[in-house]
């Protein structure tokens, strides 16, 4: 169906760009309708997974921007697209963590999200609820770690929430009690900090785009945090720019047994999934697979927070892509290029 006739017929783009080949309904229906308008396509890709994660392309599109070489490789062999149809742009959204002034000072990040300068800072990037709801029970069994002296230093523990927690129904917040749990935790433990993201909602219900100091806070984060714990998220490969410790935390719980291997919240698919493996077999990252096992890596990089710095190298090498800094710049310029040739 032509959706977007009006547009095409009143400004008559000379290239339709989206976020994908196809593995959304609004990219496969866009990227048709531009193909029966005689308009060239090109997809800049979204996400560091969805070559190898989402499926076959949905669309016919002529020219593709991946993150890495890696990723190029994966959409040869997965999607039959041929090498001249791809470039290697890196990541533009990552163009703030290599700037001079991409992030606050330590004192500035305290102050702002209350941290006590005295602590080391475990730092908690969760997962998407619809993915793993079960975040504020995985951060409650660490604060009580915390609360007794598990860690070899005195640790504060920040947790950052997904933006999907943030997901708005008709009548409020799709996960509010998700959040009133962590409030719950952030109220019983002073050494737990909550940090909720500031996002903008312009087209729903769904968050759509991180302001600029968000951006910011984030960079902030990874820098001075000392631990930061994840669940198989690109978290990693941007800790890794920042040379910050990381660990896989990879504890099942709460679906069906039924659904072992199959449900999208058994963590242990997120192990074995390409592009985890990949970052996984440098060595850069560790995964715990209990909480036991957690505590442990965690005092393991407290004592030599320099453990497994080469391993995190080579995933920033593999994984953040080319035109560190300038990435959006370059993507940008061969999109501009692509429309010309039209």
């Amino acid at each position: 169906p032509r959706f977007h006739r009006e547009l095409f017929e009143k400004y008559r783009p000379n290239l339709v760009v989206t976020s994908s080949p196809g593995w959304w309904d609004y990219d496969q229906y866009l990227l048709r309708e531009a193909r029966k308008e005689k308009v060239r396509t090109a997809a800049v890709i979204l996400s560091w997974d969805n070559p190898s994660a989402m499926g076959l392309q949905g669309g016919v599109v002529d020219k593709i921007v991946t993150w890495t070489e890696a990723m190029a490789q994966e959409m040869e062999a997965l999607h039959d697209i041929r090498r001249e149809d791809l470039f290697v742009g890196g990541v533009a959204h990552w163009d703030p963590y290599y700037y001079e002034n991409g992030y606050l000072d330590r004192e500035s990040l305290f102050g702002h999200l209350g941290l006590d300068p005295s602590r080391k800072t475990l730092f908690f990037a969760t997962k998407s609820p619809t993915r793993y709801p079960w975040a504020h029970e995985r951060a409650k069994e660490i604060a009580h770690a915390i609360k007794m002296g598990r860690f070899k230093e005195p640790v504060q523990l920040l947790v950052r929430l997904h933006p999907i927690y943030f997901r708005r129904i008709d009548d409020g917040l799709m996960h509010q009690q998700l959040l009133q749990a962590f409030d719950d935790l952030e109220e019983k433990y002073p050494f737990v900090i909550i940090n909720k993201p500031e996002l903008h909602f312009e087209f729903g219900r769904s968050p759509t785009d991180f302001p600029e100091d968000e951006t910011l806070l984030l960079a902030s984060i990874l820098r001075y945090s000392d631990v930061m714990v994840n669940m198989f998220s690109t978290m990693v490969v941007e800790a890794s720019i920042f040379d910050l410790p990381a660990i896989n935390l990879a504890v099942s719980a709460g679906f069906d047994p039924a659904d072992d291997g199959r449900s999208r919240k058994d963590i242990t698919i997120d192990y074995v999934q390409t592009h985890n493996q990949r970052v996984i077999q440098t060595g850069g990252v560790r995964n715990a697979f209990s909480i036991e096992e957690l505590i442990g890596l965690v005092n393991a990089y407290l004592q030599d927070p320099s453990l497994d710095s080469e391993g995190r190298a080579d995933i920033k090498e593999l994984e953040a892509g080319p035109f560190k800094g300038n990435a959006g710049s370059k993507i940008a310029e061969h999109l501009l290029a692509l429309a010309r040739e039209t």
